[in-house]
């Protein structure tokens, strides 16, 4: 092998070194930055059913920020708590530790001897939807729990049923903020 060739091998091979550090130089920190930013500021979670029709349609995406608070009424929350379906949910909160929930005969909900006005994003103002469910009313929310419910309720299952029951605050991922997509919705 002539002298010439050699050098231009040990050229290229510290060439494609000098690419390769370059290259880990630059994803190394980019990657880090970007688990921080998904693990303490925000997430993509999918929305896959229909039970919170009209509010979020089956594929819609949504920013999901991390409670650093005390979750509140009317929030969109998603819960990694383990389920019979054996996924996560997102739904929203109507109740929480302490409250008292009651269902009228017309499935209407009350929490605290106050009925819920539900019908800006129950679909169709329907706000009775399905009256059946396995939950004994009215009932009491336990310590670090919130009671969800679908906005459809005809399809929901949700705190009504046992294979969901009470949501417990350490199983929520967070609040929906906003849906990404064409509409770009924010919710508060």
């Amino acid at each position: 092998m002539s002298p010439f060739i050699h050098l231009k091998a040990v050229f290229l091979l510290k060439k494609i070194n000098s690419l390769f550090f370059e290259l880990v130089s630059v994803l190394v920190p980019a990657i880090t930055v970007i688990a921080l930013l998904f693990t303490f500021c925000f997430r993509l979670v999918g929305v896959s059913g229909d039970s919170m029709d009209n509010t979020l349609q089956d594929g819609d995406w949504l920013l999901v920020m991390p409670y650093y608070g005390e979750p509140d009424y009317g929030d969109i929350i998603i819960s990694t708590q383990e389920n019979s379906r054996h996924e996560n949910i997102v739904k929203r909160i109507v109740a929480m530790e302490g409250d008292v929930v009651d269902r009228a005969t017309d499935g209407t909900f009350s929490r605290n001897g106050e009925e819920l006005d539900e019908t800006g994003y129950i679909i169709n103002g329907d706000v009775a939807g399905n009256l059946f469910g396995t939950a004994k009313f009215p009932l009491t929310v336990p310590e670090n729990c919130v009671f969800v419910l679908g906005d459809n309720r005809g399809i929901s299952l949700d705190s009504r049923y046992a294979d969901i029951g009470f949501v417990q605050e350490d199983y929520l991922l967070g609040k929906a903020v906003c849906r990404v997509g064409s509409d770009w919705n924010i919710y508060q």
